[in-house]
């Protein structure tokens, strides 16, 4: 039995959805600290205010609770997909590409 990536890739296209939705929401809560720290940094030194300080910090700790929950949920699902490709025989299908010349690994 040949793999390849598209193969294993597409071979369960539930695993590759919910990994590939988790990482555009880690992605987009990333994206917000920068700008909430210009907010901060804007807010206190410019306007010499500290009132959105409490909003912030709120946001933050969301944004935080969000991007743990996103990265728990990317790694469990690529350990689930891992252990599906195992069950694909991944192991014979890496050894036949070992042995065949195609695939070099190293050892020292």
């Amino acid at each position: 039995m040949s793999l390849s990536f598209p193969r294993i890739l597409l071979s369960n296209k539930r695993y590759s959805i919910v990994v590939l939705l988790f990482i555009i929401i880690s992605i987009i809560t990333t994206s917000f600290f920068p700008w909430l720290s210009k907010i901060l940094l804007d807010s206190i030194f410019a306007h010499r205010s500290a009132s959105f300080l409490k909003y912030i910090i709120g946001v933050v700790i969301l944004l935080a609770v969000v991007q743990l929950f996103a990265s728990f949920v990317v790694s469990y699902v690529s350990s689930l997909w891992t252990l599906d490709c195992n069950n694909h025989n991944i192991g014979t299908f890496i050894y036949k590409l070992i042995t065949s010349g195609k695939l070099y690994v190293f050892s020292l």
